[in-house]
């Protein structure tokens, strides 16, 4: 017999295989009793957001943010409205770029949410810079 050659029988431990089974019946019949893993979620407890809640949530924050520098919301910190729109137009901006590369990339529904938050936010930035313009002279008399 060579030395390559074993002939202590190969021990397999297929332990794993019940474990396997009893996990997937735990699955399939979840008891109250049984504690959650460390770091799972507890039952009842918000699961964590799927990437299309994440996009949604990206948008909202961002516009938030637009609405904030545009004095529509008051400011997180101070409270009060704050009135800021070059940081406005930024927030805005960086929208479109995302609405430009994210272009036939996204369901509807982002689409339409981001689309809808563009405009909402682009119309009240024209509001807002043509509010603070000073009227050219002559034109109340023009308007008349």
């Amino acid at each position: 017999m060579s030395a390559l050659e074993d002939t202590t029988p190969k021990r397999v431990d297929e332990t794993w295989k019940t474990q396997v089974e009893h996990e997937q019946q735990r699955l399939k019949t979840p008891s109250s009793a049984e504690p959650s893993a460390p770091g799972a979620p507890a039952r009842g407890a918000a699961r964590p957001p799927t990437g299309d809640q994440r996009f949604e949530a990206l948008i909202s924050g961002l516009a938030m943010e637009a609405f904030i520098h545009l004095g529509d919301v008051p400011h997180p910190v101070s409270n009060r409205p704050e009135v800021n729109v070059a940081q406005a137009k930024q927030v805005i901006d960086l929208l479109g770029m995302l609405e430009t590369k994210t272009h036939g990339n996204l369901t509807p529904q982002e689409s339409q949410q981001l689309g809808d938050a563009l405009y909402q936010l682009r119309m009240r930035y024209v509001e807002k810079t043509q509010a603070a313009m000073p009227s050219p002279p002559g034109a109340k008399e023009a308007a008349r």
